[in-house]
């Protein structure tokens, strides 16, 4: 009976253990993928350049220069999320520096980090009129000093964005959960729009989106993004049909 007893109990051990690491191979396999994918969309954990071991990045200035130094020369995004334990982290981080070696070589974090402490001492060293070399005019930027806001009021931009999505999409649709990304220009005009929602077919985002540009800009002009004290472009949230509406920066 004790012999039994010891046969169950080596059994339940062995099977726990094999379940255990089932679920962690799956875990890290998805975080791998997770990788692969935020690295074709140009997205990555800047934590990978290690920059809390470089007392440097210890300064929110720095932090921030660094990031936009990364999307200005090599169109890399922070992508801004948490794995729930350690071993998710290091399985993507593994495939995020194979793909970065591959794409930039092996010391490409090293002499990335090099670089922009010495485009940061310059960029500290100018004066207002030679910062705009700091920027690229052709790409959108998400981090910037000074967001985006409308020369108006705010409701008549939000009656706008209600009637025209109202009249396409049905009732039963779940209005509250749409989301319009709009890209403002450095003349304060609307470029492009993206409708974000689950809940509505691609038919009528396409639509949305067409009478958005279509008819926007003649509601007035907008503000546009500031960063280094040069205007450039960038994209704001709207969410028109939440309980309180307001624009906010993506």
């Amino acid at each position: 009976m004790n012999q039994f007893k010891k046969h169950i109990i080596s059994f339940l051990i062995l099977f726990f253990l094999l379940n255990s690491y089932s679920q962690n191979f799956k875990s890290c396999k998805e975080a791998k993928k997770k990788a692969s994918y935020d690295f074709k969309h140009n997205e990555i954990k800047i934590d990978i350049f290690n920059r809390f071991n470089d007392s440097i990045f210890q300064s929110d200035k720095f932090d921030v220069f660094f990031e936009n130094y990364l999307f200005t020369n090599y169109n890399l995004k922070n992508k801004m999320f948490f794995f729930d334990d350690y071993k998710n982290t290091k399985c993507y981080n593994e495939i995020i520096l194979k793909k970065i070696k591959y794409k930039h070589g092996n010391h490409f974090i090293k002499k990335t980090i090099q670089n922009a402490k010495k485009s940061h001492k310059e960029f500290l060293n100018s004066n207002e009129d030679s910062l705009s070399k700091f920027i690229n005019s052709d790409k959108i930027y998400y981090l910037v000093d000074s967001r985006i806001r409308f020369k108006g009021n705010d409701k008549k931009i939000m009656i706008f964005l209600e009637n025209l999505i109202s009249n396409i999409c049905n009732k039963k649709e779940d209005l509250e959960s749409i989301r319009i990304d709009l890209t403002i220009s450095t003349k304060g005009i609307v470029t492009n729009c993206k409708i974000i929602s689950n809940l509505i077919n691609n038919n009528k985002k396409s639509n949305i989106k067409n009478q958005i540009l279509l008819k926007i800009n003649s509601l007035g002009k907008w503000i546009p993004a500031y960063l280094y004290n040069q205007k450039v472009n960038s994209t704001i949230n709207l969410y028109p049909f939440s309980n309180n509406f307001s624009f906010s920066l993506w």
